[in-house]
């Protein structure tokens, strides 16, 4: 499994408009919400996780296009 930082604090935008955050949560936490919520696959959570903490922000893009791309930006890391 991937390295957790502490905290995170990230925002969500759909559109180019903000529709979550900034909230401050852990990378664990965040997986958990995709999992449950998002219903991602363990491989797609890793890569989400992995393209947030390397480039701060991440595209996400339903597999059935019935929801739109969503941007998840990591804007602090302690």
């Amino acid at each position: 499994m991937l390295e957790t930082t502490p905290t995170l604090v990230l925002t969500i935008e759909a559109h180019g408009r903000l529709v979550y955050g900034p909230i401050k949560t852990t990378t664990d936490a965040l997986a958990e919400k995709l999992r449950t919520i998002g219903k991602f696959s363990d491989d797609e959570v890793e890569q989400v996780l992995r393209e947030i903490d390397n480039l701060g922000s991440v595209e996400v893009k339903s597999a059935e296009g019935k929801h739109e791309t969503i941007t998840i930006s990591k804007i602090l890391a302690s």
